[in-house]
């Protein structure tokens, strides 16, 4: 019987579980399909809407380019020479021949300003000829030879064309037949020529183009879709349908129009203008339903596109399928979900609890509470997803973090300093320090030397490490090259040397014997102050200088040897070094660093003039991989670019003089650049700190991710700005919030410590007292 109640427990457990899990799944799921349902109506609007957009568009194009053929044809049709030709007679005999050559002398060829004009001619009716730039003929000879419609079966029909049919504008395309008796659709704009009241010496400018510039003005057509344009006396200049030829188009743009005036006639299926004056109407056309839209320019001509209702229905019927497929895949995948989840969380809290309790009862009977409370969370974090591993996973990185910090010389805080202690058993209280560079080399040309056999050997040299130094810190900090950092007692400073050989022998007696074989140790200076351990890198890095003295030893022990000349350049190292220096806008710190690297390399070791230019071309080489790595604007990089190239002419001197110049030149400006973005950035951060100054979970790490910056950014942000490091200021701005509680109010100190972000009264009054000098209860009386 209490077997069965207890199965309904976890079952009623695990349905609870379950439908708080499916309630937080399924609302966002639920609100993004009805919100995606929603779009589903409006997606035709939002169709019709892109191609009204569309219409107006073209329409604006194709007004323009009829405006500019306008402006031709005007241009022509007012020149004085025009006007003064057209009252001549009998033009092409004797003598007045002269007269043609000058007029064409004065025309101008609108092909050469707008190559999708086909050609222009100027008819005078007086005359009886046609003229351009380059040709003259009688309108008969014109008819014959040059250009004629197809239409026309005759002279007579052409010239009563002329005589009755010609208007003003655009005339519909129609089929032409050239000179080399090539068939060309073409269009006219006719304009026709002042008679200032003679009637009898009236005449057209007409200027043709293809069919085709009208086509890649208007949009391609939808499948099935028609489009044309009619002019302003509603004749029909261009036409096209997509699966039609234009002869059929015609007929379709015909039924097409009658149809929409009828709709226009009766007011049925018509939507009303919108803002942009366009006209969508429902029309039946071939027993298809098409949405017409109807645009009126300014400029008389009428566009107008009938696109198939089919293809809108496609497209919302596709995406009502995907909204379905992606409906149902959801709610599979989140069923299955909920069930996975509600499994592993459904373990009863009395099982949990109860089995933490056997543990600490067995090992008090034991004697050892810590050891009980250890098992407990090792239980713990078994049961809730491999907590504990996850923790462990993150200590190399860490501790690489760390390490790297203290090597190049950017100090921890002390709460990172008692992390190290606390949960990677670095201790540092009473130590000294030094720093171990073991370096596996490989000769020029080994067919070993492989980027796979390189990590190889340093997996297995620092599986090693760990085993005989377990209290070190270590990092890879190179090319097959690993830094270890070893404590040592101050009483014992004296014996570092010889315990530091002892344990390379050890390690050495460890590895491979390949491995022991190509690996070599350097030693750097001993230090007593955790914050100077990036000295004794330093000096570890240079050993190389005192290598040939020493081969012999377990390890190479930096020696000063300021009086010897350098054997080589520490290109890796000092790369680092200055761009950190460079980037953080460190310019005291970069003096200072030239002026050593200027005096031990280039003044105090008499080097031979081209070892000199040597080392100032890696110097040079460094100050360019620091430029790229800012990405400044195009304009800042390219001058210091030229700067380097014109410096590469100059004598050694003054490279050197030049160089040193660029370090401190583009430090200073990474200082402007960091000045301009704190002034924008600080008082927001600040802000931010003073809302939030209560939240116990405030950090470094918290508000750079706020505001998308760095950690190391952010810090050097505060010491720049506000002159203190960011705990010492939330600190300070805790106190000064609780210093008015205390006043103000009849809060208890536990509460003000809980109001002002403290986790603990005892954490509040350690900071009050440290900060204000007396403690919270002295403060509140006097």
């Amino acid at each position: 019987m209490r077997r069965n109640k207890k199965r309904s427990t976890d079952k009623q457990i695990l349905l609870q579980y379950f439908l708080t899990y499916f309630i937080v799944l399924f609302i966002p799921l639920v609100i993004c399909c009805s919100y995606y349902v929603r779009m589903l109506s409006v997606i035709s609007e939002d169709d019709i809407r892109e191609k009204k957009t569309e219409l107006i568009h073209n329409a604006t194009l194709v007004d323009d380019f009829m405006e500019e053929l306008d402006s031709f044809s005007g241009m022509l049709a007012g020149l004085p020479a025009v006007n003064i030709f057209r009252f001549q007679d009998k033009v092409l005999e004797f003598p007045n021949t002269n007269e043609v050559k000058n007029l064409q002398d004065k025309l101008f060829n609108p092909t050469r300003i707008n190559s999708s004009v086909y050609g222009y001619y100027i008819f005078f009716d007086k005359s009886r000829t046609v003229i351009n730039d380059s040709i003259a003929y009688d309108y008969k000879d014109f008819y014959n030879l040059y250009l004629r419609r197809e239409e026309d079966l005759s002279f007579e029909a052409w010239d009563e064309y002329l005589t009755t049919q010609l208007v003003k504008g655009v005339s519909r395309a129609q089929k032409y037949r050239c000179k080399d008796e090539r068939s060309i659709e073409l269009l006219a704009y006719s304009c026709p020529l002042p008679n200032n009241g003679y009637d009898t010496s009236s005449g057209y400018v007409r200027i043709f183009f293809e069919e085709n510039v009208l086509a890649s003005l208007m949009p391609v057509p939808e499948k099935e879709g028609l489009q044309y344009i009619l002019n302003d006396s509603g004749d029909i200049i261009y036409c096209r349908f997509a699966d039609s030829p234009s002869e059929n188009a015609y007929s379709l743009v015909l039924q097409a129009e009658s149809s929409l005036l009828d709709e226009l006639c009766q007011g049925g299926n018509i939507d009303t203008a919108d803002t942009d004056g366009i006209l969508k109407l429902s029309v039946l056309l071939d027993g298809k339903k098409y949405i017409a839209l109807r645009y009126e320019s300014p400029s008389g001509y009428t566009y107008c596109s009938l696109l198939p209702v089919v293809q809108f229905n496609a497209r919302q019927t596709t995406s009502m399928i995907s909204l379905t497929v992606f409906i149902l895949l959801a709610a599979a995948v989140g069923l299955g979900l909920c069930w996975h989840m509600s499994a592993r969380s459904a373990t009863p809290l009395t099982k949990l609890l109860k089995e933490s309790l056997n543990i600490t009862h067995k090992k008090e009977e034991q004697g050892s509470a810590y050891s009980g409370l250890n098992d407990v969370f090792q239980y713990l974090g078994n049961v809730n997803s491999d907590l504990i591993e996850m923790m462990e996973e993150q200590k190399p990185y860490i501790r690489t973090t760390i390490v790297n910090r203290l090597l190049f010389g950017n100090p921890l805080s002390q709460g990172e300093y008692d992390w190290l202690e606390r949960r990677l058993g670095f201790e540092y209280r009473g130590k000294v320090f030094t720093v171990l560079i073991f370096r596996v080399t490989f000769l020029e040309g080994d067919e070993q030397n492989s980027v796979d056999l390189q990590n190889t050997y340093i997996l297995s040299l620092i599986e090693i490490i760990q085993k005989v130094l377990p209290e070190c810190l270590y990092a890879v900090t190179g090319e097959a090259q690993v830094s270890v950092i070893l404590s040592t007692s101050k009483e014992s400073r004296d014996m570092v040397t010889s315990e530091a050989g002892e344990k390379i022998l050890h390690i050495r007696n460890e590895l491979p014997g390949d491995l022991a074989d190509r690996m070599l140790v350097y030693g750097g200076t001993t230090v007593d102050r955790v914050e100077d351990i990036y000295e004794s890198y330093h000096n570890a890095v240079f050993t190389f200088m005192n290598e040939k003295g020493q081969i012999a030893n377990h390890i190479i022990w930096y020696q000063n040897n300021k009086g010897k000349m350098a054997a080589a350049f520490p290109y890796f190292e000092l790369s680092v070094r200055l761009t950190r220096l460079v980037t953080s806008g460190d310019e005291q710190g970069l003096h200072d660093a030239l002026k050593e690297i200027m005096t031990e390399y280039i003044f105090e070791n008499n080097l031979p003039a081209w070892l000199e230019q040597v080392l100032l071309n890696e110097l040079q080489a460094i100050l360019f991989r620091i430029i790229v790595g800012l990405e400044l604007e195009e304009s800042e990089t390219q001058k210091y670019y030229c700067e380097l190239e014109k410096n590469h002419q100059s004598p050694i001197l003054e490279q050197i003089t030049n160089t040193l110049g660029l370090y401190r030149r583009l430090c200073a400006h990474v200082n402007e650049m960091k000045d301009m973005e704190a002034g924008k950035m600080m008082p927001a951060i600040v802000a931010f700190i003073d809302a939030n100054y209560g939240d116990q979970n405030l950090s470094l790490t918290m508000v750079a991710d706020k505001f998308g910056i760095s950690v190391p950014y952010l810090s050097s942000l505060f010491k720049t700005s506000a002159g203190v490091n960011f705990s010492s200021y939330v600190e300070n701005v805790r106190i000064e919030k609780a210093k008015g509680l205390l006043k103000n109010t009849s809060m208890t100190v536990g509460q003000i410590s809980q109001a002002t972000g403290y986790g603990s009264s005892n954490s509040f009054c350690r900071a009050f007292k440290r900060v204000t000098g007396s403690s919270a209860s002295e403060y509140r009386r006097d």
